[in-house]
Order: C-alpha cells, then sequence, then structure tokens
C-alpha cells in the first residue's frame, strides 16, 4: 500500500492490525477482556468515572469494540455510531475484535465450529446486531 487515506488522526484497524506491536501494551485487548467478562468495574474505578456516567462509559466502549472490528464490513456506518452516542439506539454486544490474532490452533478450531460472525447493518437500523 503506497497511499493511506480517510479521516485525519483515525486509522483504519486494517492499517494498523497486521503490525500488532502498535499496541505494545495490549491496551485495546485489555479492554476486550474486562468487557468480555464483565469486569469494566475497575476500569471505572481507576478512571475515576463516576457511577453515574458508568452507563455511558460502557456504551461508548462498546461502540469503539465495534469500530475496530478487523474486517471492515463488521464495522458500523458513522449514521449509527452518532446514533448511539446520542441515545438513539443500543449497541448489541460486539463480537470480539482480536479473533484474528489468536493462535493458529485457536483458529482452525474456530474455522471448524461453523459459526459465522458476520455482522448485518442496515443505515436506517436503530441498533448494531450481529448475524447468526
Amino acid at each position: 500500500m503506497s497511499r493511506v487515506g480517510g479521516t485525519p488522526g483515525y486509522v483504519a484497524p486494517e492499517i494498523w492490525m497486521p503490525f500488532p506491536a502498535i499496541d505494545k501494551s495490549g491496551f485495546r485487548s485489555k479492554v476486550w477482556e474486562k468487557y468480555d467478562k464483565g469486569g469494566l468495574e475497575e476500569i471505572w474505578d481507576n478512571c475515576e468515572i463516576d457511577e453515574k456516567d458508568r452507563e455511558k462509559a460502557k456504551t461508548m466502549v462498546s461502540v469503539a469494540l465495534w469500530c475496530v472490528q478487523y474486517l471492515a464490513e463488521a464495522r458500523p456506518s458513522m449514521r449509527n455510531v452518532v446514533k448511539i452516542l446520542e441515545g438513539g439506539a443500543e449497541a448489541a454486544t460486539p463480537p470480539n475484535p482480536f479473533q484474528h490474532l489468536v493462535s493458529s490452533a485457536n483458529e482452525h478450531a474456530c474455522i471448524g465450529s461453523g459459526s459465522n460472525s458476520t455482522t448485518d447493518y442496515d443505515e436506517d437500523a436503530t441498533v448494531m446486531t450481529p448475524q447468526s
């Protein structure tokens, strides 16, 4: 790739994901693990997020995890992102955006399971929902 275009200050996941060393701290995957296991309370406490703001913070984390999905077609449109952040819709639970980084042994097991993790987004829909 000789040129990268798009929004200044934003780099699409397919640009940086092939180079996992960029996230040396593992911050993104740590947030996913906390989110997936229902352990965001620790993050809220460490960041001193008030109780009244925690639901909004959880929504923001959920939307962020949708936005860093490895496959571009799995990411929401900006229209849906804005709708959710403004409170006009709810975000479904995102799939693991780091599934592609699992070991090849786990990857083969996932491929053989017959599961489909694609996501269907309707521009006029009010909720981001995974397709089953």
